[in-house]
């Protein structure tokens, strides 16, 4: 249940649909409405197609959403050219990537009713749903990597092992043995975070190194009474995120190390607030905080900021004093961040634009009628998705 749970934190980055083409040129001012239809969810934007699903008969299981039928439409940012892909019964996207020229997504086998999510089945075709590949059967948490696949296979059938497969289904490797946890396969190497109890209420969490072959494992940082958790890697650096005390409220600080295991360096300093929606663009790490106490029923204020990758010049970027959920996207020099207001009887949805020159403006604020589904940007173009509020 660990590793799966982890599959939807990661996999939650595909879902909220901040994405779109990398760009230095200007963006347009203002945007354009991506409108979904009815029943119609917005996947992803690959390549100058947006993908969009429609799911019928689905059973809810938890916090994910399994479908009977799963029908995947793709067409330009404009709507047109619209093509199905695909439709097929117990397919979920929800959990589905991008990697080279092909889209990996899973089945679930549904018996009598009750979705065995813990036996999926990855799969890939081709962007335009042809040529489809059974690729490996009770397969969890999957992250692509040049010709190869790592998984851990369903915890139904093995203990916590790594295991590797070539995009074409082929060569299947067992790489690490008894391991588990957050993974990423960056730089030619492999790294995992490793997390143990030693008593009932004391942990601890370290950073081990591999190549990519399983071999040559380096612990890189180690950590008592504290969790680590992978950000991104830039360059020659990994950058990860230390969390304090038990449940994590005594605040975050992110740091960052060589890949090599040389020259850690503290990039946002360890103070009682929670760090998220960590993005790094041009040198700069951005991030929201706030306090990791709240009391009940008090005003959660919530900050944007922005950082230098050494650690400094830091800059605030926005404060508000409503709760507030902040997803970013830097494209072009842009960041672009939502943020959520709410009140007693509604609440609102604001569209930020920070330009490279400081200046910060709202450039969508969600109408009563309708449902906001996120924004993407294309050729220096912004889309905001929408879908009717039926």
């Amino acid at each position: 249940m660990k590793k799966l749970v982890l599959l939807l934190i990661m996999l939650a980055l595909i879902l909220c649909t901040f994405t779109g083409c990398q760009s230095a040129d200007a963006i347009e001012d203002g945007y354009t409405r991506f409108q979904l239809e009815k029943d119609e969810t917005f996947w992803d934007y690959h390549e100058g197609w947006a993908y969009t699903v429609s799911a019928e008969g689905y059973l809810s299981n938890g916090s994910c959403i399994v479908v009977n039928k799963n029908t995947v439409y793709r067409m330009r940012p404009d709507g047109s050219d619209k093509q199905k892909i695909f439709n097929e019964d117990n397919a979920s996207f929800a959990y589905g990537f991008f990697h080279g020229n092909r889209i990996y997504y899973f089945a679930f086998p549904v018996i009598d009713g009750v979705n065995y999510e813990k036996e999926m089945t990855l799969y890939s075709m081709r962007l335009d749903g042809s040529e489809k590949i059974e690729i490996v059967s009770n397969v969890d948490y999957v992250v692509p990597y040049g010709d190869w696949l790592y998984y851990y296979l369903s915890e139904w059938t093995t203990a916590n092992n790594l295991y590797r497969i070539k995009t074409d289904g082929s060569n299947n490797q067992l790489v690490i043995e008894d391991c588990g946890g957050w993974y990423l396969v960056e730089a030619g190497y492999i790294f995992l975070v490793d997390s143990y109890y030693y008593a009932a209420s004391d942990f601890a969490s370290r950073i081990i190194r591999y190549n990519l072959d399983g071999s040559g494992e380096k612990i890189l940082v180690e950590y008592d009474k504290a969790a680590l958790e992978f950000g991104f890697t830039d360059k020659n650096y990994l950058y990860y995120k230390i969390r304090y005390g038990n449940g994590y409220r005594e605040g975050d600080q992110l740091d960052r190390i060589k890949f090599n295991g040389s020259d850690c360096q503290t990039v946002i300093e360890h103070e009682e607030y929670s760090l998220f929606e960590l993005s790094l663009d041009n040198g700069f790490v951005y991030y929201a905080r706030r306090p990791s106490r709240v009391t009940a029923g008090a005003v959660q204020k919530q900050e944007v900021y922005k950082i230098r990758a050494d650690g400094i010049d830091c800059v605030k970027i926005h404060e508000t004093e409503y709760y507030s959920v902040c997803i970013f996207k830097v494209v072009g020099g842009n960041v672009f961040y939502d943020t959520l207001h709410m009140s007693e009887s509604n609440s609102d949805i604001y569209l930020h634009r920070l330009t490279s020159n400081g200046e910060n403006s709202i450039v969508y604020e969600k109408d009563n009628g309708e449902y906001y589904h996120g924004f993407f940007v294309c050729k220096n173009k912004l889309y905001v998705i929408v879908s009717e509020n039926s």
